[in-house]
């Protein structure tokens, strides 16, 4: 692989500088796919798409955007877990207590300071 393409794969390259350029001279180009963004004293160089990039990226992001609405629509989640997996919510009928559920066992109580759930009688 070449510098340049190694370059062009290169998502965003963070430096900060003490006394950097002011907010108002936030935006100049780098050669001719990157792009220098300055807010305050850091400069973030990013790389600039192309038209092929961009476009790919954004039926991408539709494509997410589809599958998330539809997700949405749904009430609830569904957990793949074996049964011998605890799963811990909030108590509704006591807010400062959890409710462990493991197979159709379920214990109410908290956790210690030492992350251990303790059982309340």
């Amino acid at each position: 692989m070449t510098a340049k393409a190694a370059t062009k794969h290169v998502a965003a390259h963070v430096t900060a500088k003490v006394g950097g350029p002011k907010p108002a001279a936030a935006q100049k180009l780098v050669a001719d796919d990157w792009k220098v963004i300055s807010v305050g004293s850091v400069n973030v160089r990013v790389h600039v798409p192309t038209e092929v990039e961009r476009r790919k990226r954004v039926t991408e992001s539709k494509s997410v955007a589809g599958r998330l609405r539809s997700a949405i629509a749904r009430p609830g989640i569904k957990l793949n877990v074996k049964a011998t997996t605890p799963i811990f919510s909030a108590d509704n009928s006591d807010p400062t207590l959890i409710v462990k559920k493991v197979g159709s066992k379920t214990t109410r109580g908290r956790f210690n300071n030492n992350g251990v759930f303790v059982k309340v009688k």
